[in-house]
């Protein structure tokens, strides 16, 4: 996690910003919205040697926001990594790199956020507060 807390870190300072639209501007990533299957907000395809953001448009701001860091996520972490070829030919379980993009996503959209212990702010709290779903909000700051 601290390898991945570093990585966002870095970039916020580079770039000067935590928006993943404005990352994905910076880094060359095209972000589109596209009509998808409502089982599907979001994923990063590779053609050539650009990669693309395809965001389902039918989620909202907040969640359009959470779905582009989390692919931003796999682009930075995994861009050599194929999930679909992983799920279907091989034994390897996809779920850590999956993880790995909500933390790379949840430590990004939460740069520079100080939630003060003594608030005893819950995780519900932070997630209305910020409008991060809770289950990234609990990855991050009460993980298992």
């Amino acid at each position: 996690m601290e390898n991945i807390e570093r990585i966002t870190s870095n970039l916020v300072q580079k770039y000067n910003t935590n928006s993943p639209f404005e990352l994905c501007d910076y880094l060359g990533v095209n972000v589109i919205y596209q009509e998808l299957p409502d089982c599907v907000r979001g994923f990063f395809i590779k053609i050539l040697k650009s990669f693309v953001v395809v965001i389902n448009n039918t989620v909202d701001e907040d969640e359009a926001k959470v779905v582009c860091a989390h692919e931003l996520g796999h682009i930075i972490l995994h861009s050599e990594t194929n999930s679909i070829s992983l799920n279907s030919r091989t034994y390897l379980c996809t779920s850590k790199y999956e993880r790995e993009a909500d933390l790379f996503a949840v430590n990004l959209l939460l740069q520079g956020e100080i939630f003060p212990t003594d608030d005893n702010l819950s995780a519900e709290e932070i997630s209305r507060i910020t409008h991060i779903p809770l289950k990234l909000i609990m990855l991050k700051y009460f993980p298992e």
